[in-house]
């Protein structure tokens, strides 16, 4: 995914990922790892001011020490982590919606809350153990998948996994994950996209997302990507976002440019547009997810999404959400 303009799409790449929580307020972001071994990490994070103007700076990790940035932000737009390799998860953590709270119960990929904090989580959250309680609990961090009541599913099993015992405070931010893929990168899709003043024409980009199965033994069957939530309806003059499947796993093809091409992506299903919530059936692969080895390239489905933007269109603060669903037995 270029920042600007060049070439886009091509094969899957494990160490970026587009999955955080928005923050809720402007504040100066934070940053930190599960491991006390990562005092060395640089992480370039790149932000919205309160103004709405791009703005960037690195901050080096401090082990499991919370370390701030300097610049006010209203929106993380991209993360990207450079120079020693971290040995923990990593963390860009803004608004703390959630501080010090015990949970009710703990299993081996999830949590239940205190009573009533699930109605103040997110998907995408981060989540991190406060205490040590079991023993080899402190400082983990995990992101928020699924939220049913106070019970929350993390994205992957917690290496001790918490108890009655356990604390733990929730995060907005970006978390670029350990395993089962390293992530080096978190980004926004279409965050330097812009609309050209008022009388000119309208641009088209197009950027390139996968969907995959983790799983070393399940697969998804009748699976679907939704375009739940977009910003179609805040564009007053028209701008939309469409989305379309490749026709063939771990699709590999390219555009020679994000911006304005001419010619869109082929090997595709049709572009679906307009309002979410929208459904497009997984063309590849006879609808299935495919379980795999980690990384499961044999399996990643490839998704391109394509955004228009109408001259004289103003700047807006929106988000867009993408799910799969389908059946594991």
């Amino acid at each position: 995914m270029p920042d600007v303009s060049g070439t886009c799409g091509g094969a899957v790449a494990f160490n970026t990922k587009c999955a955080f929580s928005d923050l809720t307020s402007n504040v100066v972001p934070s940053v930190v790892s599960s491991s006390a071994s990562d005092t060395g990490c640089s992480l370039a994070i790149y932000t919205l001011s309160a103004t709405g103007v791009l703005q960037n700076e690195s901050l080096t990790t401090a082990g499991t020490t919370v370390t701030s940035a300097t610049l006010t932000a209203s929106r993380i737009m991209k993360v990207l982590a450079t120079g020693t390799t971290a040995v923990g998860d990593l963390a860009v953590v803004g608004n703390k919606t959630i501080s010090a709270h015990t949970a009710q119960s703990g299993s081996a990929s999830g949590m239940t809350l205190a009573v009533g904090d699930g109605a103040n989580c997110v998907l995408g959250n981060i989540i991190r153990i406060t205490n040590n309680l079991p023993s080899g609990a402190q400082y983990q961090l995990r992101m928020i998948t699924s939220i049913s009541t106070d019970t929350v599913t993390v994205n992957r099993a917690w290496t001790t996994a918490p108890t009655v015992a356990s604390t733990y405070d929730v995060w907005n931010g970006a978390l670029l994950d350990l395993s089962p893929n390293q992530i080096t990168q978190v980004r926004r899709v279409f965050y330097p996209a812009f609309a050209n003043a008022a009388g000119g024409s309208s641009n088209v980009f197009y950027e390139k997302v996968f969907f995959l199965n983790d799983s070393v033994s399940t697969s998804l069957t009748s699976a679907s990507v939704t375009k739940q939530i977009d910003p179609v309806g805040l564009y007053s003059g028209g701008g939309s976002l469409a989305f379309a499947l490749c026709t063939g796993l771990n699709d590999v093809t390219t555009l020679t440019t994000n911006v304005n091409p001419g010619t869109g992506p082929v090997s595709i299903s049709a572009f679906s547009s307009g309002a979410a919530p929208q459904v497009i059936a997984i063309p590849s692969g006879g609808g299935v997810l495919l379980a795999g080895a980690t990384p499961n390239a044999a399996g990643a489905v490839g998704c391109w999404l394509m955004l228009t933007l109408v001259a004289g269109e103003p700047t807006i603060s929106s988000f867009i959400d993408l799910r799969t669903q389908g059946q594991s037995i």
